[in-house]
């Protein structure tokens, strides 16, 4: 008998309660939310469930974009999800896998199809378990040179620990490939690209990285970074005009310099941007960085990387245009109309709401909410916005340039 918890997740009763039934006749101990909003927080609460059954169609929070913020902190390894759709399109169920699906049924619900699909995912992650057992990165553990202290934090791919690098004496932020990834060329290359892209840009605002070794396993040495996200300061509140612009110049500088590398950053969020001490703000995760028209065969068809909330139209329709410099001016422009209105500049509360307004909205305008905005700096801000690539700023160095003519005006 299975002893696994699973989350049934979907907006209509009859259908919670026949899989609830089923599953736990198999054993499983089973665990119900009627939509996204209530399945992140049993997530949160649970600490995790040893797998999720999602339906894509649901009120508050879809499954898309339930699914993709699960996957800013789990694997597929650590928490399957597979999608109950009840849509025929082929480009949905495509959509979720790219999202981060494991796999996907559609309803009405064959139980045997279902059952077979989650004995398989199972399966996988009891194999890769025996190959973590062979090392396992924990407080107190070494990894090369460096003593792990703590988790800092998690993505999908790789865990971040703080460390003392027993060498030099100084605390750093080591990023670990999870398991998994391992033997994922495309996930391993991934991870030796972000390594080769820091260590190639000079400047203040980039982590500096220290190390990149692949034994005990696949890790990264980085600067460790005490600060301020930005999405912490911008939280439900306005800037000072001067403050909000002194923040997008320093943020379209580092750009400069990523982008004078042939880099595309393609994950630019709050999140990623750190406020030291000093009032210097630094870029953080490369992951998703793109090598300009070099390493088209690292992203499959159909691939979304980055984050829907910050992300850029030609990262969601390819038809609008190629990825490019210009795709990390497009976010530039929704954190600087947040800095400015401490509103969000995109209001959707789902992946499709959200891709919707990425694709078809105008620009949001920071002097409809500030009439005392200067007119100049509203341009730029909407034209940072613009739909198509090629109607937004030629590049970071000139936004850079203009936000800093704007700031020598502002008053202080």
């Amino acid at each position: 008998m299975a002893n696994e918890s699973i989350l049934v997740v979907d907006d209509e009763e009859f259908n919670r309660n026949m899989l609830s039934r089923r599953l736990k006749r198999e054993g499983y101990t089973v665990y119900v939310a009627r939509d996204g909003e209530e399945a992140l927080a049993q997530v949160r609460e649970h600490g995790g469930f040893d797998m999720v059954l999602l339906d894509i169609m649901m009120p508050r929070k879809d499954g898309f974009a339930t699914l993709e913020e699960l996957r800013q902190t789990y694997s597929d390894l650590e928490l399957p999800v597979i999608m109950l759709t009840a849509l025929g399109d082929s480009a949905s169920i495509v959509k979720a896998l790219n999202v981060g699906a494991s796999d996907y049924v559609t309803k009405p619900v064959n139980f045997e199809v279902l059952k077979a699909r989650m004995q398989s995912r199972f399966a996988r992650r009891e194999v890769v378990k025996v190959q973590q057992e062979r090392f396992q990165v924990e407080p107190g553990v070494k990894v090369g040179n460096y003593q792990i202290e703590r988790e800092l934090g998690k993505g999908g791919t790789a865990t971040v620990y703080l460390a003392q690098d027993l060498r030099l004496h100084r605390q750093v932020a080591v990023k670990v490939l999870k398991h998994e990834f391992c033997e994922q060329s495309e996930a391993l290359e991934r991870f030796v690209r972000e390594a080769k892209a820091i260590a190639s840009i000079e400047h203040p605002g980039v982590v500096g990285i220290y190390e990149i070794a692949h034994t005990p396993c696949h890790f990264l040495v980085m600067e460790y970074l005490q600060g301020t996200s930005l999405s912490e300061i911008i939280a439900g509140a306005p800037l000072s005009m001067a403050q909000a612009v002194a923040y997008a110049a320093q943020i379209a500088d580092i750009l400069a310099s990523v982008h004078a590398k042939g880099l595309v950053h393609r994950d630019l969020k709050p999140q990623n941007l750190i406020l030291d001490q000093e009032g210097q703000i630094h870029l953080m995760d490369f992951g998703a960085v793109k090598v300009v028209a070099s390493d088209v065969h690292l992203t499959k068809s159909g691939t979304v990387l980055g984050t829907p909330r910050y992300m850029a139209p030609e990262q969601l329709d390819p038809q609008l245009g190629a990825i490019s410099q210009a795709t990390d001016l497009f976010p530039l422009g929704l954190m600087l109309y947040e800095m400015l209105t401490g509103q969000p500049a995109l209001r959707g509360d789902s992946f499709h709401s959200l891709s919707y307004e990425i694709i078809f909205r105008q620009p949001a305008s920071p002097l409809e909410i500030n009439s005392e905005i200067p007119k100049e700096l509203d341009l730029l801000c909407r034209t940072l916005q613009a739909t198509k690539p090629q109607d937004r700023p030629h590049a970071a160095a000139q936004v850079r340039d203009q936000l800093l003519a704007l700031a020598r005006r502002l008053p202080h």
